[in-house]
């Protein structure tokens, strides 16, 4: 994959989970199943993360062995048929406990374009 796409990646995944983190923080999971607007803004960030996940290269994702890439990559892997049936509870755990924090992403996105300038 050019530098370039996994770059677009890594700041698609880094902007999604910064969102989620915001529309999340000091919420409970009570909380958040009332507020059906932020249940679809983080599912569509999670699904945003997921496929932009997906088109990280396997060399940046083994220099990061913290980032649980293939976890990232599988939510969208769902198999929601409806909208009603997503799982609430698997998506709230994922934001809880699946999403590497958007200041440990961003430190990989800036050293990863630090060492392409580098090598280039």
């Amino acid at each position: 994959m050019p530098f370039q796409d996994s770059m677009t990646s890594l700041d698609a995944i880094v902007a999604a989970v910064w969102k989620i983190e915001r529309y999340t923080a000091g919420m409970t999971y009570e909380r958040f199943l009332c507020a059906p607007l932020v249940v679809d803004a983080v599912l569509y960030n999670l699904w945003t993360v997921s496929a932009a996940a997906r088109q990280i290269p396997p060399a940046i994702q083994a220099t990061y062995p913290d980032i649980r890439w293939q976890v990232l990559s599988d939510f969208r892997e769902a198999d929601i048929e409806n909208y009603d049936d997503v799982d609430l509870e698997a998506v709230w755990a994922m934001v809880q406990d699946g999403l590497p924090p958007s200041d440990r992403l961003r430190a990989i996105r800036e050293r990863e374009r630090r060492v392409s300038h580098e090598a280039g």
